[in-house]
């Protein structure tokens, strides 16, 4: 692929964006793929660290991501990298990516990355969420103790089991939604 080429691919994702240039430096580089820099609007690429396009439009989105990010600032160029605002643009761009078959998910199509995922919703995050379920239904027995016996629950669960107030009345809310632990 070219500068050219990727930066048209780039601008299928947000046709609006502010000018920009893609540049791949022909090199490779063990700290970082890519990187943006924000006063002169360009995405820099260190192409010889990438092993398919594929990974190289990766980068490249994650690149834009910043881009837009920035030009998006009302004091430009004043900002943290890696935010939640950088995040949630990145993850939009890459699913919009992923429709247009401009990036290929690896992790949906993978065998290993696959097998490995269902392992892991089955055998980890489903069981923390039944124990996550099970803790709230207990922090909430513990709660109708406390109140039996005219004692604070805070100070039960601050003291005590050493939790945050605000963590245990979470998990006592989740077991109360009957949700499926598997989310």
């Amino acid at each position: 692929m070219t500068n050219e080429m990727i930066k048209e691919q780039l601008l299928k994702l947000k046709a609006d964006a502010q000018d920009f240039t893609v540049i791949m430096t022909g090199k490779k580089s063990s700290k970082v793929n890519g990187l943006y820099k924000p006063f002169t609007r360009e995405i820099l690429l260190h192409n010889k660290n990438f092993t398919d396009d594929n990974q190289l439009m990766y980068t490249a989105i994650h690149e834009f991501a910043h881009h837009l990010q920035f030009t998006r600032l009302l004091t430009p160029g004043v900002a943290r990298f890696h935010t939640s605002q950088f995040w949630s643009i990145f993850h939009e761009l890459l699913f919009e990516a992923e429709r247009m078959e401009i990036y290929q998910n690896i992790f949906l199509s993978n065998k290993d990355f696959l097998e490995l995922t269902e392992r892991i919703k089955r055998d980890f995050i489903t069981e923390h969420g039944r124990l996550i379920t099970e803790f709230g239904e207990v922090l909430l027995q513990a709660h109708e103790l406390c109140d039996k016996y005219s004692v604070s629950f805070d100070d039960y669960v601050n003291r005590v089991l050493k939790i945050k107030h605000s963590h245990a009345q979470s998990m006592i809310r989740i077991s109360n939604m009957e949700l499926d632990p598997s989310l």
